[in-house]
C-alpha cells in the first residue's frame, strides 16, 4: 500500500497507525515523501515515521513533484499482487483490507478494483457524512464524475494498474477520476457497502479549492469529451457538475449554459432545472439556498 505525503506530517502518523492496525497483516507499506529537499516538512516527516521505520519502505523525492507522481513512484516500487492507496490525512478502519480481499476472492479475474463506503469528516464544520457506493460491474458508460471516491477507498489488482500505467501525470486535479475511467475500460469494479475509510476534509484540502476543481474537470472533459458524450445520462451528470463549478467560480453565463445542456440531456431530472433557475441568483445566493 502507498502513502504519498506532502506538508502533512501532523496527520501522517495517524494514517500509518490505521494501516498497522489492519486485521490483515501481510502489508507492504510504502511512504513516498514528496516534500522539497531537506525542508522543515521533510525533517518533521522523518521524525514522525521514526517509530515505524522498521515496517516502512521510505522513498524520498528530491523535490516536490505532486501527488500523482508520488503515487506512481509508489506503484513502481510495490511488490504485491494488490495495490492500495492512503492519503496522508485519511485513515482506514481496521477491517478495510481484509474485507476487500475477501470480496476479491469471490469475484472472477475480470474484476480489478474493489472500493468501499467512506465517512467524509469535515474538521471545519465538525460534521460527518456517510457516502455509500452505488455502482458495480461494467462502469465504462457510467464514470464521468467520481462515483468511487478518494484513492484511499480502493484496492486494485496490480496487473490492471500496471496495464494503464498508473496515474496520468499530465492531470493536476481529477487524476483519481481519470485513473478509474481508464481502469473501467479493461476491468470490472465491485464494492463493499460499509464505510471503511475516514476521508478528512479540512481547510488545506484541495477538494475545497473550487478553482482547481474547475481546471481539473475541464481537463478531464477535454481529453475524453467524444467518449463521454456517448451516454446522455453521464454527459448530463458532467454538465451538471460543471455548471456548479462555474457558478462557484463566479462564471454565471457558463454556468447557465452547462446547466441547460445537462437538462436537455436529462429532462426528467427536475433537480437540474431547479439548479438552473437558482444559478440566475448568483453564486452566493445559490450556495445559501442549496445549504437550506
Amino acid at each position: 500500500m502507498i502513502i504519498p505525503t506532502y506538508q502533512r506530517s501532523d496527520f501522517l502518523a495517524r494514517a500509518i497507525r490505521s494501516v498497522l492496525s489492519q486485521s490483515y497483516t501481510n502489508i507492504e507499506i510504502i511512504v513516498v515523501d514528496d516534500n522539497q529537499g531537506e525542508d522543515s516538512f521533510r525533517l518533521a516527516t522523518k521524525q514522525k515515521i521514526k517509530d515505524f521505520s522498521h515496517r516502512i519502505k521510505y522513498i524520498e523525492h528530491k523535490k516536490n513533484m505532486g501527488v500523482v507522481q508520488a503515487r506512481n513512484t509508489g506503484i513502481l516500487n510495490a511488490n504485491g499482487d494488490y495495490i492500495s492507496f492512503l492519503d496522508d490525512d485519511d485513515e482506514w478502519m481496521s477491517s478495510k483490507l481484509e474485507t476487500q480481499l475477501k470480496l476479491f476472492d469471490q469475484l472472477p479475474s475480470s474484476y480489478g478494483l474493489v472500493y468501499c463506503g467512506y465517512n467524509a469528516v469535515d474538521k471545519d464544520t465538525e460534521t460527518k457524512r456517510v457516502f455509500k457506493p452505488k455502482y458495480r460491474g461494467d462502469l465504462t458508460n457510467i464514470l464521468g464524475i467520481n462515483h468511487i471516491g478518494s484513492p484511499s477507498v480502493v484496492l486494485c489488482k496490480r496487473e490492471y494498474v500496471t496495464n494503464v500505467n498508473g496515474f496520468n501525470e499530465k492531470i493536476i486535479y481529477r487524476e483519481d477520476l481519470d485513473f478509474y475511467y481508464r481502469l473501467s475500460k479493461i476491468c470490472y469494479f465491485d464494492f463493499v457497502p460499509s464505510p471503511l475509510v475516514n476521508y478528512h476534509i479540512h481547510s488545506g484540502s484541495e477538494s475545497k479549492n473550487n478553482a482547481i476543481r474547475l481546471i481539473g474537470m475541464l481537463g478531464f472533459i477535454k481529453i475524453y469529451s467524444n467518449e463521454l458524450k456517448t451516454s446522455k445520462i453521464r454527459w448530463s451528470e458532467i454538465m451538471e457538475r460543471l455548471g456548479e463549478l462555474y457558478l462557484l467560480n463566479n462564471q454565471k453565463l457558463k454556468s447557465l449554459k452547462s446547466f441547460s445542456e445537462a437538462f436537455l440531456n436529462r429532462p426528467l431530472r427536475l433537480k437540474i432545472l431547479a439548479k438552473l433557475l437558482l444559478s440566475i441568483l448568483g453564486s452566493s445566493n445559490y450556495i445559501k439556498i442549496k445549504r437550506l
